[in-house]
């Protein structure tokens, strides 16, 4: 398959509830899809290169999308508006670089986040804003990472993992269990202050505690 047509789901545009077009050779997004009661959307390991900026707009009963894989470098900050039932995005495997600040603004249902294996150097909470408060694992793993918002861990009050291993990061050695989010916040800042290297940074939180394993390898050995 090389292109989605404008006009191919016409007839059943009101009913159709799964569309998988992945692992294709697609090398464009089409816009606009206009369908009104699509709940899965997975569109992974394609040739898109962007993404039209109308290309998701007012898929309001969406609630998973797959974007994996198809070779964006950059995503339009609107890209999400109108999901309002988003709950699980998958961005991984692409070569992003920032995420744009307000991009999941518009998504209060938005619970699950995976943007490992792109290019990012930062995570900061303008990107999510109020949705920050619904989401429970953020994937950010084999990225180049070497600031994270520590706003995050302060508003992000349903979160139950965090994945950061494999990026750059700052200073010595840090692993253990603490008992409140304050203590996560104080070790995230101490952990970007010198030039290091996560090998595994796993957070868990449950009841008002959370237990982290990091291992960071320091090439200057510092």
């Amino acid at each position: 398959l090389l292109e989605i047509r404008q006009g191919w789901f016409d007839s059943i545009r009101s009913s159709l509830e799964v569309l998988t077009i992945s692992s294709n050779n697609i090398t464009e997004s089409p816009g606009g899809l206009q369908l009104e009661n699509l709940r899965v959307l997975d569109v992974s390991y394609n040739n898109f290169g962007y993404l039209q900026p109308d290309f998701l707009w007012n898929l309001r009963n969406l609630t998973k999308l797959w974007i994996e894989g198809i070779g964006i470098s950059h995503i339009y900050d609107r890209s999400f508006e109108g999901l309002s039932s988003l709950r699980s995005v998958r961005m991984a495997h692409n070569s992003l670089r920032q995420l744009p600040r307000n991009l999941f603004a518009t998504n209060p249902q938005l619970g699950f986040v995976d943007v490992s294996h792109n290019h990012l150097t930062e995570l900061n909470l303008n990107t999510f804003n109020s949705s920050i408060s619904s989401i429970y694992e953020i994937m950010a793993d084999y990225n180049s990472i070497s600031s994270l918002d520590s706003q995050i861990i302060d508003q992000a009050e349903s979160l139950v993992y965090l994945l950061l291993s494999s990026n750059l990061c700052v200073n010595r050695n840090f692993y253990g269990v603490k008992n409140d989010r304050e203590s996560v916040r104080e070790e995230l800042d101490t952990c970007f202050t010198n030039f290091g290297f996560i090998e595994c940074f796993y957070f868990e939180f449950a009841e008002n505690s959370y237990s982290c394993m990091m291992n960071i390898f320091n090439p200057t050995g510092r």
